[in-house]
């Protein structure tokens, strides 16, 4: 969606919510995906996912395109929110770890999604780095944002973002290498 396209119906949809079909349409895949790349049950995130468009639609007139934000960086900002009052709402209750977030490796019929040994080790390896290498990481590899739309969202300059994502980056390959043994992840390729 170009950003003209994206604007005319956020205007459109101040006056008539049914213009914003086509922006939930084309961000819904979006913002789930940087959902449950974050919190990786698929419950959880649906329902952080319909809370984000519930929000968006409900503040939708506080929205200005000529901020120069685009509609999308908005939207993974209010996901960003969401996700980190959940996150701390879990925290209070001891519910943190991984294998309460995704479930347990074993198969299990009341999951709707079967969660691949790849996944689970990057979702713990994830969990394991910094909350902001967590969010460009996301943004990047799994929202597929470029530099400038990940500097929106995250409100920081291109060139910190840069660093940012190759610091993560470099992080998270530490992470993974320390975790697993070089058999383990040449399994995984």
């Amino acid at each position: 969606m170009t950003k003209e396209r994206e604007i005319e119906l956020i205007l459109k949809s101040k006056e008539n919510i049914e213009y914003f079909r086509e922006v939930y349409e084309f961000y819904l895949p979006k913002i789930f995906g940087y959902c449950i790349n974050r919190l990786p049950n698929r419950n959880i995130a649906e329902d952080i996912t319909s809370k984000v468009f519930h929000d968006a639609v409900k503040q939708i007139d506080n929205y200005h395109p000529r901020d120069g934000i685009r509609f999308g960086a908005w939207l993974y900002r209010i996901a960003h929110n969401k996700i980190v009052d959940h996150i701390r709402k879990e925290s209070k209750r001891n519910h943190t770890e991984l294998n309460e977030l995704i479930g347990s490796e074993e198969p299990n019929h009341e999951r709707e999604v079967v969660v691949s040994e790849a996944q689970i080790r990057v979702a713990n390896v994830m969990a394991k780095l910094a909350p902001r290498y967590q969010q460009v990481l996301s943004l990047r590899f799994y929202s597929e944002l470029d530099i400038s739309e990940i500097a929106e969202v995250m409100k920081l300059k291109e060139n910190n973002v840069s660093v940012l994502l190759h610091r993560a980056s470099k992080a998270f390959k530490q992470q993974f290498e320390k975790e697993y043994s070089e058999s383990e992840i040449s399994e995984l390729l």
